[in-house]
């Protein structure tokens, strides 16, 4: 992947982004109840805990991609999200191909040309960019959806488990863009390291709720142990 990835939004971030108010949700059982949460301008919120816990639905209501069964969520006036979800085909049109799907974020006017050159930057080769979005390999959708959100220029950025499918060096070069990303991250992931490098505060969904933490994952897991001896 390009070691050129840089997120550069397109709209300043005012000073509220995000504020969510006893927000509730279950399925079969209770995932939460009751969780309120502001989250600010510059913030990185890693999302933790155990699969299948509700990691990808307290990060889809957070971002209005799913409603809570009780509760709120309210943007601040300037937030424009991108987001890069869990399942790729919920944004996929699997008969499209890929270059006229990224073609929709692009600003008008954009050369096929100019898209093209940049598809390269994301290792599509040749005739890669024509092929059906519904063919591509994983890492293929992945880097076709960072493509997408370098394009729109979101100012708040929200990604579900971007790295299943990347390889280490796409891990890399996409942790390091975000690094430098100026503005409001929420993410999940897995990944010990990723979330480390990039994290400011933690919401660890449990099954007995949700814990907010206003640190690092390390500095988490080392207030856990203590919680613990104490």
């Amino acid at each position: 992947m390009s070691p050129f990835i840089r997120f550069k939004p397109k709209k300043r971030l005012g000073d509220k982004v995000i504020e969510a108010t006893t927000l509730s949700k279950a399925y079969d059982t209770t995932l939460f109840s009751d969780f309120s949460c502001t989250i600010g301008p510059e913030e990185r919120v890693a999302i933790v805990g155990k699969n299948g816990i509700g990691k990808t639905t307290l990060l889809n209501i957070l971002c209005k991609q799913l409603e809570s069964d009780s509760g709120q969520v309210l943007f601040g006036e300037t937030v424009q999200i991108s987001l890069f979800p869990q399942d790729a085909s919920s944004i996929l049109n699997a008969e499209t191909p890929a270059l006229e799907w990224l073609g929709r974020f692009a600003d008008a006017g954009t050369a096929e040309v100019e898209l093209r050159s940049f598809m390269g930057k994301m290792l599509f080769k040749g005739q890669d960019v024509l092929k059906p979005t519904g063919v591509l390999s994983g890492g293929e959708k992945a880097r076709l959806i960072i493509s997408k959100m370098l394009l729109e220029g979101g100012n708040v950025l929200a990604l579900d488990e971007p790295t299943n499918h990347l390889d280490l060096e796409s891990i890399e070069e996409l942790n390091y863009g975000l690094s430098l990303f100026p503005h409001t991250l929420i993410f999940v992931s897995h990944d010990h390291r990723f979330i480390s490098t990039l994290d400011t505060r933690i919401l660890e969904v449990t099954g007995n709720g949700i814990t907010d933490y206003r640190g690092t994952l390390d500095e988490f897991e080392a207030w856990k142990k203590a919680q613990k001896a104490g």
